[in-house]
């Protein structure tokens, strides 16, 4: 039997649990879950080789990545890990080779100073790897790759990649350099939803158009918006960046989101208010069935209990609300944080 390991922002371990709980056993994976420091094990009640496609971290909301547990090691020698890995592998006498090896850490306070360790690592494992044939000698993406992760100076899961499941990046988290001209931090949020939850954001929105932010001031979702060269509505009481006005691409309304209505229809309606998560999704399941905004992104807030139950219950409004052409996506991206974004778009 195998396990699966799911990256997650640290503190939303049991949140996740509670999601893979709910919605693993409706792709066919039964098991249980536990928690770790920044990751959750799924202990399979059944074997996960060869592993058949499920389509599984795309509809996940809490978990950043996945991949597939060959082994625990739990008392790495410090003097010679590498000699540990090179033994466990020996001992599950695996087929085949891997295309790459990387070594990460989880996002958590307890676990992220491994990141040097694991740079340290890295080098003289993969030779050693290679030269014992376990690895491609060059990368290869379009083959499963062998990952460590750290959970302690002298424990780590030994792990491999799952294509179209694991994330490119190491732990799941795309980080992102902040716009020196961008008027506030959060929109690195809407930058990387862009970028994860739509398969090649540029080719979603086209010069010219207009878009509507909600709660908009000071701009740092309408200066996405403009960098992707839309034509915003902002909508807020409160004032907007002054380079970003300057623009010409920006009509600020000082108006109440919840009251507001569009002139016409627009391609993108974004939100990110602070208000209460059921309150946001009929707000924005409200202009997607008038037929005020084709596509729509934006974020719930999440309360400080029963995360899970929340989030599940916005997004099936959504889905009972929505006519079923509509592609419904949510994750809980490394930008956010007490928050969930959905992107919601026509098929």
């Amino acid at each position: 039997m195998q396990s699966l390991l799911f990256h997650c922002r640290a503190g939303q371990e049991t949140t996740l649990c509670a999601e893979l709980q709910h919605r693993l056993p409706e792709k066919g994976l039964y098991g249980y879950a536990q928690p770790g420091p920044g990751l959750v094990i799924w202990q399979a009640g059944q074997n996960l080789l060869p592993w058949q496609h499920k389509n599984l971290q795309s509809d996940l909301v809490f978990s950043r990545s996945l991949l597939l547990v060959l082994q625990e090691l739990p008392n790495l020698n410090s003097k010679d890990r590498v000699a540990d890995v090179l033994a466990a592998l020996s001992d599950l006498s695996l087929s085949g080779q891997f295309g790459g090896l990387r070594i990460e850490e989880t996002d958590d306070p307890q676990t992220r100073d491994l990141a040097t360790l694991g740079k340290k690592l890295t080098h003289p494992m993969r030779a050693a790897l290679r030269k014992q044939g376990y690895l491609t000698t060059t990368e290869k993406q379009d083959m499963p790759w062998l990952v460590l992760v750290l959970i302690g100076s002298s424990s780590a899961y030994l792990c491999q990649s799952i294509l179209a499941e694991t994330s490119p990046y190491p732990m799941g988290v795309l980080r992102l350099k902040m716009p020196s001209r961008a008027p506030s931090r959060s929109t690195l949020k809407l930058d990387e939803a862009c970028r994860l939850m739509l398969d090649d954001d540029q080719d979603w929105f086209i010069a010219d158009r207009w878009s509507v932010d909600l709660g908009a001031a000071p701009g740092g979702w309408t200066w996405q918006l403009v960098k992707r060269q839309q034509r915003v509505y902002a909508i807020d009481n409160g004032p907007m960046d002054d380079e970003l006005m300057a623009s010409g691409l920006v009509e600020h309304l000082k108006a109440d989101g919840f009251r507001w209505q569009p002139p016409q229809k627009v391609d993108w309606l974004v939100c990110d208010m602070i208000t209460q998560p059921q309150r946001t999704t009929e707000l924005m399941l409200s202009w997607l069935q008038q037929g005020w905004a084709t596509r729509a992104i934006f974020n719930l807030k999440l309360p400080m209990k029963k995360r899970w139950p929340m989030v599940a219950s916005c997004l099936e409004q959504l889905e009972q609300g929505l006519a079923s052409h509509y592609r419904i996506k949510a994750r809980q991206l490394y930008h956010d944080r007490d928050e969930v974004t959905v992107v919601i778009y026509p098929e």
